[in-house]
């Protein structure tokens, strides 16, 4: 679709017109939340609005398709990586301690959900390090918070 939308023209449409718009602005290059900005539209309803109608994002595709095409073409994808994930953990847990032998994390309380921005990198690499651990991802993260404050606090 080429022509520039509004909020009010935009719900007009049916959902699945709705999608092929979405999907032909992220074929553009431009990211979801983008996309809401330019129709003055929240992304949260227009998740729900696609997830009503079954609807997912698939990051594979960068794209919007019927969830039952996307679990369809995800899963051997995700069942070869969860697989080579768990027999890497099986198998090298006990040389995974020796690596993290200095780490302890002293945070107590109790553990509240909290949404975070990160650059994907940044992420990849704490994924990364947290697979490589015999530690949880909030103990390292509120671990590695704690010592930020200590040490960018002087």
């Amino acid at each position: 679709m080429q022509i520039k939308l509004d909020k009010a023209t935009f719900n007009r449409f049916d959902v699945a017109t709705q999608v092929k718009y979405f999907n032909s602005e992220l074929e553009k290059g431009f990211t979801i939340s983008e996309v809401c900005k330019k129709l003055n539209i929240s992304y949260n309803t227009i998740r729900d609005r696609f997830l009503r109608s079954n609807y997912i994002y698939n990051k594979v595709n960068k794209k919007y398709e019927i969830s039952n095409s996307v679990l369809a073409q995800l899963e051997s994808e995700m069942m070869n990586q969860v697989l080579e994930k768990l027999v890497t953990k099986v198998f090298n847990y006990g040389s995974r301690e020796s690596k993290i032998n200095d780490f302890s994390c002293n945070c107590k309380g109790t553990v509240t959900n909290r949404s975070f921005r990160i650059y994907d990198e940044v992420l990849k690499d704490f994924v990364t390090f947290c697979e490589n651990s015999n530690y949880s991802q909030y103990d390292i993260l509120s671990q590695f918070i704690v010592e930020g404050i200590q040490r960018y606090s002087k």
